[in-house]
């Protein structure tokens, strides 16, 4: 369960989830898991009629099908991170990729860091 969101019983009742840990929280946020996250795919999918909608890498093709569609939340982290509708946005694997910081790690770099904890533990 996401920090801080309380489930609205009746709320989560009325939608009639396929998947008992999906609910709505007591702000009116949706938190979806298995069959229903499935579901909400396929709804942002079929909105974003096949297009990416970030386009913001140079390497993003405008176009993407069902199986490479990655879905974004617009408002991310662990506050405001939702699965509500309007909060998701179909977008290619480039696309997601250049939005979101990732820590690249070389090969090199792991063998360093192994090298370095295996001195520090013989001392």
């Amino acid at each position: 369960m996401p920090r801080a969101a309380r489930v609205d019983r009746e709320a989560t009742k009325a939608k009639q989830y396929f998947d008992s840990r999906s609910f709505v929280s007591t702000h009116g946020d949706e938190y979806l898991k298995g069959m229903d996250l499935g579901q909400r795919r396929r709804e942002v999918y079929d909105r974003s009629k096949g297009r990416c909608q970030l386009q913001n890498s140079p390497r993003c093709r405008g176009w993407i099908s069902w199986e490479t569609m990655e879905m974004d939340h617009i408002q991310g982290g662990l506050v405001g991170r939702n699965d509500n509708l309007e909060n998701l946005r179909a977008v290619c694997a480039p696309c997601h990729r250049h939005r979101h910081v990732q820590v690249r790690w070389s090969s090199g770099d792991a063998t360093k860091i192994k090298q370095e904890r295996e001195h520090h533990e013989s001392d």
